[in-house]
């Protein structure tokens, strides 16, 4: 079924063809010289299919699984992801020590007070939240991105999701954070070693910060 381009020729005394039904959309030919196209007609078609960006195509586990198995880094207490069949994380994971340890489904943050040498017991943890903390979404985002620059902090996240007071940069460079938004403290980052955090209130975000990322 023929039909009108929207940016094609219109020639005086041709009739104009109907508009597509529904579910179809008018579709230039491949090559301009197509006959059909020199008189500004098109083909009523299906709506082509886009192909999807990788950030839509894969999950969290499947990203962090694919850099992990063509990265030629390994490190101690290195592991590479087990998803389940949605994509999401596994609930026990191991490590390349024989450690293994309880994550979030969502974004495979490691439970900490959960790693043992040998199998873990995953089955007393809570199922992952219905929506993430801002130390989550961070960690996530910064897991999934392909971008590194000098300062990068992943950060550390608690087990109820928040900013834990340490934390450091790829740089060996180590500060305070405010536990719910993860903002650095101003004057605390030092290198080489852990600052002492417990002079500094971090439930409390107005403490002269710097941002955070």
């Amino acid at each position: 079924e023929s039909c009108d381009l929207p940016s094609g020729p219109h020639f005086f005394g041709m009739l104009p063809s109907g508009p597509c039904d529904d579910g179809l959309e008018c579709i230039s030919p491949v090559t301009e010289n197509h006959s059909v196209m020199r008189l500004g007609k098109g083909v009523c078609s299906k709506p082509r299919q886009t192909r999807k960006t990788r950030s839509q195509s894969y999950t969290p586990c499947q990203i962090m699984y694919r850099q992990r198995s063509i990265s030629m880094v390994v490190w101690q207490g290195w592991w590479l992801p087990k998803c389940d069949a949605e994509g999401n994380f596994e609930g026990e994971q191991c490590d390349n020590t024989g450690h293994c340890f309880c994550v979030t489904s969502h974004n495979g943050e490691v439970i900490q007070s959960s790693k043992v040498l040998g199998s873990a017991d995953c089955s007393s943890h809570s199922p992952a939240r219905r929506y993430l903390t801002q130390c989550q979404q961070m960690y996530q985002l910064r897991m999934i991105s392909f971008v590194i620059y000098q300062g990068m902090w992943t950060p550390k996240c608690d087990t109820e999701g928040k900013f834990e007071p340490v934390q450091c940069d790829n740089t060996d460079h180590c500060f305070c954070v405010t536990e719910i938004t993860g903002t650095v403290v101003k004057g605390s980052k030092v290198p080489h070693t852990r600052p002492d955090c417990s002079q500094y209130d971090l439930t409390e975000e107005d403490i002269t910060p710097t941002p955070s990322f």
